[in-house]
């Protein structure tokens, strides 16, 4: 029986893009495999709070009863210092040193707030959650990968990596050097014909509770809901595009292509627009109601 090994960051969320990713990769895998297969995978979360890992260990064991996995819980905070070493301690611990086929690098969050004002201990995490660690946690896994010539790294990223982002700017910046260095890796790789596979997801809006400011979110929601994606389908789309052999930089779904068009405009137009459609739209604006009147699609309202 052949066993498929993965590990995953940032999938104990239960709406999260991280967990809604996994679960495609694995239902897909299912659909297109020859043989009889088994699974190990590993999720990898903070376990800040015992809330957090027994919710981690609730996921555990629904993906044990949806499929033929052997499920392992490991804890470590990816912000602070040192964790990619000390992550990679549990995972011998746990699997062995066997690489890994699939390694889903989603940990993340996002803080909705001008950058002079943000919290330096936001700003000092984010870096080393969405940079630092996660790229020597990759740099060690994708050396076993070599010994073996063959494996996937499927990096989260975003839209917002590809243009800047006012009242984003740490997130944007963080999201910029993942698809850099993603995109830097895959043409080594394909240069070196290694068979290892890097993707970066560029994704759009997506209907997560990721945005963690409520007005925020009503307002893009309420203003950009024709582009606004449910995680399932993004990660459907991810994980098709992923096994079909997709590499580099991929921006699932027409609508988010749309939206990453405003990349190629001249810098201050998007950028200014992101900082407009962020902090200064009120709810129900009459001019962008007229303006989505025009092509018959009309904004939804809030509920008081």
């Amino acid at each position: 029986m052949k066993n498929i090994r993965i590990f995953a960051t940032g999938a104990t969320t239960k709406d999260g893009i991280g967990l809604a990713m996994l679960l495609s990769f694995l239902r897909k895998i299912l659909l297109t495999s020859v043989g009889n297969l088994s699974f190990s995978v590993i999720l990898a979360g903070s376990g800040r709070s015992e809330e957090k890992r027994e919710a981690t260990r609730n996921i555990a064991r629904e993906i044990e009863g949806k499929f033929k996995a052997k499920v392992y819980c490991l804890h470590q905070d990816l912000s602070k210092s040192g964790a990619a070493e000390r992550l990679m301690e549990q995972i011998d611990d746990a699997v062995g040193e066997d690489p890994f086929d699939f390694v889903i690098d989603n940990a993340g969050f996002a803080d909705n707030e001008v950058f002079r004002k943000m919290k330096p201990e936001n700003i000092r995490d984010m870096m080393m959650l969405h940079m630092v660690e996660p790229t020597m946690l990759i740099f060690y896994l994708v050396e076993r990968m070599h010994t073996r010539g063959r494996g996937t790294i499927i990096r989260t990223s975003s839209l917002l990596g590809l243009t800047p982002a006012p009242n984003h700017a740490p997130y944007g910046a963080t999201k910029a050097f993942v698809n850099s260095l993603s995109y830097a890796m895959h043409i080594e790789e394909e240069i070196e014909k290694s068979g290892i596979q890097v993707v970066s997801v560029c994704f759009g809006p997506l209907d997560t509770e990721m945005i963690n400011d409520a007005e925020l979110y009503a307002r893009i929601y309420n203003y950009f809901r024709i582009f606004v994606m449910k995680t399932t389908n993004a990660a459907d789309i991810v994980a098709k595009a992923v096994l079909d052999g997709k590499q580099g930089l991929l921006i699932p779904g027409f609508r988010t292509k749309l939206l990453a068009l405003v990349r190629f405009l001249p810098q201050p137009i998007p950028a200014l627009t992101a900082r407009y459609f962020m902090r200064n739209i009120p709810d129900g604006d009459p001019n962008l109601d007229r303006i989505w009147k025009i092509f018959g699609w009309f904004p939804k309202k809030n509920k008081e």
